[in-house]
């Protein structure tokens, strides 16, 4: 079964397992500054898909179920994904109840979910142009109720220059008083 975050954490892991269905879906709440920090070298297989260049490798996560008083934990197989053509990284999990499923098939089943149909939107901007739309009339919105993430970095950096200029200011009227 490859699915994408429908379901997560222990108690649906282990569900799947106790009813020995194999799975591979990405992995959820995934810290990038840590993957980013990972030595490139431990990406240490290679392989090209949908025009990418990707590089893997996989390690191990611990999940802990709490089940009628008692602890249970379980390992499941992460496969850490580097996609060199963005150079983005994730990773996704897998549990393959024994069967002998590569860490490259793991990462392309994966990828494979995530395919084109799903990123119809994502694409649309590439192939279709937004400012045609037959039979539809588009109007700018009088209530933007979700603010523009580029004018907030902008107003940030405005602030943080007024901050400098008045600093100045105040140095500067602290010298004209000698």
């Amino acid at each position: 079964m490859v699915f994408d975050r429908e379901g997560y954490g222990a108690p649906f892991f282990n569900s799947l397992i106790e009813d020995k269905i194999p799975f591979v879906t990405w992995e959820k709440h995934v810290d990038s500054k840590k993957l980013k920090e990972l030595d490139d070298d431990c990406f240490n297989e290679s392989f090209e898909m949908n025009n990418k260049k990707y590089r893997i490798f996989e390690g191990e996560k611990t999940f802990t179920l709490e089940e009628n008083g008692k602890t249970k934990t379980f390992e499941l197989r992460k496969i850490y994904l580097w996609n060199q053509t963005s150079n983005r990284r994730t990773c996704c999990l897998a549990w393959d109840d024994g069967r002998p499923i590569t860490t490259l098939q793991c990462a392309q089943a994966i990828l494979n979910r995530w395919g084109a149909s799903e990123n119809t939107f994502k694409h649309l901007h590439d192939r279709h142009p937004f400012h045609y739309h037959p039979g539809f009339k588009t109007l700018d919105s009088d209530k933007q109720l979700i603010a523009n993430p580029a004018i907030k970095s902008i107003e940030k950096e405005i602030k943080t220059v007024r901050k400098k200029l008045d600093k100045k200011h105040k140095k500067i009227q602290g010298l004209r008083k000698f």
